[in-house]
């Protein structure tokens, strides 16, 4: 089977929410690792970029690992991170991420062959990441390992998902599960209380573009040279941390002489405009993107 097709399988397998153990043959891994890897570590690095800049661990648990696309991430934020294990139990991803770390001469990563639903942890790590891995579980184990992995974190622990509805939606149960156990929302939240989208029928993602090469867009039949990756992420804080007093959670609308942004705050969702003639606040906003901290 040519990569094209295995990839057209491992497409419509995902969008159907089922999971990376559906991966069979060499053909769907190497699919995967080609034209599905590179998004997931392009949204898993952009959560990455939101932790404290001080913030530098020494140990990283990466729970439903794949190929190890979240330790990737971590290890190119984080050079000297000293090891990191990864939970997975498909032996093909298994081998897939050792040949991408022993390429990479990356020492202290240890794979772990261990089934997500009844994982269990020798030793806890300042970083936990759950990435794109709890929508393979049933509503009635996702909150069971959600508090072995919290158990088991020292500093943070990152959570992603695909940016869809259905996944916010279980991501929402997720994090009032947190807060009930004692966890601090470091982002995207500006806040511990009730998601204001809680009961509507919007829901909190963001957005990545990463650009694709000659054999990504072969792969994903793509003609464009970028994709954008949407998704949706929690960070939560063992210690009650500083965190942006707003969040742009919508892409601002641009218009002549002024910018519109849609916020989270803590007293709240804002639309706010920010007028040119405004001029300090509006070169202050310039830069500013969707998912971006913004103080008004």
């Amino acid at each position: 089977m040519s990569l094209k097709s295995s990839y057209h399988d491992l497409s419509q397998r995902y969008r159907s929410h089922q999971s990376a153990q559906h991966l069979q043959t060499a053909d769907e891994i190497t699919a995967y690792v080609h034209a599905r890897m590179p998004a997931t570590y392009a949204a898993i690095g952009a959560c990455l970029e939101k932790l404290p800049v001080e913030f530098y661990p020494e140990s990283l648990l990466d729970i439903g690992a794949g190929p190890g696309t979240a330790t990737v991430a971590a290890l190119d934020r984080w050079p000297n991170l000293k090891g990191a294990t990864l939970i997975e139990n498909h032996p093909g991803m298994i081998a897939a991420g050792q040949r991408i770390f022993d390429e990479r001469g990356s020492a202290g990563i240890h794979y772990e062959n261990q089934n997500l639903a009844t994982v269990s942890f020798k030793s806890p790590a300042n970083i936990s990441i759950l990435g794109y891995v709890l929508g393979e579980l049933k509503d009635a184990e996702r909150l069971s390992v959600v508090k072995k992995v919290w158990d088991s974190t020292l500093g943070y622990c990152l959570i992603v998902t695909p940016g869809t509805p259905h996944d916010f939606d279980y991501l929402m149960k997720v994090r009032r599960y947190l807060i009930e156990l004692g966890g601090h929302a470091a982002a995207p939240c500006p806040h511990s209380n009730q998601c204001p989208l809680a009961g509507t029928t919007d829901w909190c993602h963001f957005s990545v573009r990463l650009q694709r090469d000659k054999l990504h867009r072969q792969t994903k039949q793509g003609h464009l040279g970028y994709e954008d990756e949407k998704f949706s992420y929690l960070i939560f804080s063992k210690q009650k941390t500083a965190s942006c007093t707003t969040r742009v959670i919508k892409k601002p609308i641009q218009n002549p002489g002024h910018t519109i942004l849609d916020l989270c705050a803590v007293d709240g969702l804002r639309r706010v405009t920010v007028s040119k003639k405004d001029k300090i606040l509006y070169k202050g906003m310039r830069k500013t993107e969707w998912g971006d901290g913004f103080s008004i």
